[in-house]
């Protein structure tokens, strides 16, 4: 913009320029500010362009946020239930690794004998 400024006050100030005359010089320079204010609007639209694609580029990453909270609920959820099945596995290894520590009445020697109380009871139940 600059140069169709200067050219502008040239032609006023200076008519032997290579102009016809101020109108044509004018004319000319107007030709140019019109081509440049259509470069800058397609500049513009470009811009818009691409904040349009920012702006679906950050609905789809806040989609894929919300995907994976999902899913990192449902790890959380499964990691507890290893967690848990583990323990039961490891409490049942335990139990059934007790050979020779039961004799008949143990089920009151304390928690370590749960299961032979749970027995007795049954036992007590069908009698």
């Amino acid at each position: 913009m600059p140069d169709i400024e200067m050219r502008l006050k040239e032609a006023v100030c200076l008519p032997n320029t290579g102009c016809m005359s101020i109108k044509t010089c004018i004319c000319d320079l107007l030709g140019d500010a019109a081509e440049e204010i259509e470069r800058l609007r397609n500049m513009v639209d470009q811009c818009d362009h691409h904040e349009h694609s920012l702006q679906e580029a950050q609905a789809e990453i806040e989609e894929l946020y919300a995907q994976n909270q999902h899913w990192n609920e449902h790890l959380r959820t499964a990691q507890a239930e290893i967690k848990r099945l583990t323990a039961c596995l490891k409490w049942e290894q335990n139990w059934l690794e007790r050979v020779g520590t039961h004799a008949p009445g143990c089920w009151q020697w304390g928690p370590g004998h749960y299961m032979c109380a749970v027995r007795h009871i049954e036992e007590m139940e069908r009698d």
